[in-house]
């Protein structure tokens, strides 16, 4: 992420929503698989979709809503939404 951040200047991908539903227990321990990728692309945010398998179970199924974001350019203290480049989607779909 260091490289993709120093690349396109941005300052990262903060998380604006989140959503999980859980189906079956976990327990401290277990093992468990967690399979996570892009869902879907928007012109500023990226939708990463989560899926949690315990004991061949899906256990937990979630999405995070996140922002490509730069400093704004006129008050540091705050972020900006960008419009994410076509080169940053091609690297996730190989």
């Amino acid at each position: 992420m260091a490289d993709l951040m120093e690349e396109y200047g941005v300052v990262g991908l903060p998380i604006v929503d989140t959503h999980a539903k859980f189906l079956y227990p976990s327990s401290y321990g277990d093992l468990i698989e967690v399979t996570s990728w892009v869902s879907e692309w928007r012109e500023k945010t990226l939708i990463t979709s989560h899926e949690i398998h315990n004991k061949g179970q899906l256990a937990v199924k979630g999405t995070e809503v996140r922002v490509w974001a730069k400093q704004h350019p006129e008050d540091p203290k705050r972020l900006q939404a960008k419009s994410i480049p076509d080169s940053l989607k091609v690297r996730f779909e190989g």
